[in-house]
Parts: structure tokens; sequence; C-alpha cells
């Protein structure tokens, strides 16, 4: 595991627990910003869309760090946030592309892309 994904493991940890210890979600007053505006939006709305467990972990599918909702405040599989399955590279390393993943966002810092696993 690289430094970069060690970094957004640590940073996700850190909100999936405050949001699962009490009723508050992981993003309020006192969210911390990473260095990645890619990785900071995946985790503002997946907490808007009532995420409250998260599954993460490297995904030797992908080579790539998977990030995704496996329980939220309602039963909403129409919301993407909450359906499908996020994935994030650290930027400048090389990446194949896989045919299934859709880049969503790209920053200095990372790229992010996703998969609605649900229709594969």
């Amino acid at each position: 595991m690289n430094k970069f994904s060690l970094v957004i493991l640590c940073m996700i940890v850190s909100f999936a627990s405050q949001g699962c210890a009490s009723k508050l979600h992981y993003v309020g007053k006192n969210f911390e910003p990473s260095q990645s505006l890619c990785a900071d939006a995946l985790v503002v709305n997946l907490d808007a869309a009532g995420c409250n467990a998260i599954y993460y972990g490297h995904s030797p599918s992908y080579n790539a760090f998977k990030v995704r909702c496996v329980s939220a405040d309602w039963n909403n599989n129409n919301n993407e946030w909450i359906s499908y399955s996020f994935f994030l590279k650290p930027a400048g390393q090389d990446f194949e592309v896989h045919n299934d993943l859709f880049m969503l966002c790209s920053d200095i810092s990372s790229s992010l892309y996703f998969l609605n696993e649900n229709n594969r």
C-alpha cells in the first residue's frame, strides 16, 4: 500500500468512525479536508446521501483504492453515491482504465472513477 492509499484510508476510517459513533455524520463543522478535492467530494457526497457505513480497501482487480457505501439511512438504490463503487488512484500513477470504469473527478493529488456494480 503506497503513502497516498494510507492517507486516504486513515481519512475515511476517521470520518466513518465518527459517523457510526453518533447520530452526527462524518462531515460537519470539524471536517478536515485532505489534499484531494476528489477524495473530499466523495466523502461529502457519501455523507449527504445518508451513507453511515463504508467499505474501503485495495481492489486488486482494478489496482486502486476502492470505496463503497454498504449501509445507508434509507434504502435508495437509485442514488449513485449509495449504489456505485468508487476507485481512487494517485495522480501521475500509470493506471489501466478498465472499460467499465468512468472518470468522475481528477485533481492534482488523485483521480476518482466510478462503477455501477449492480448493472454488471
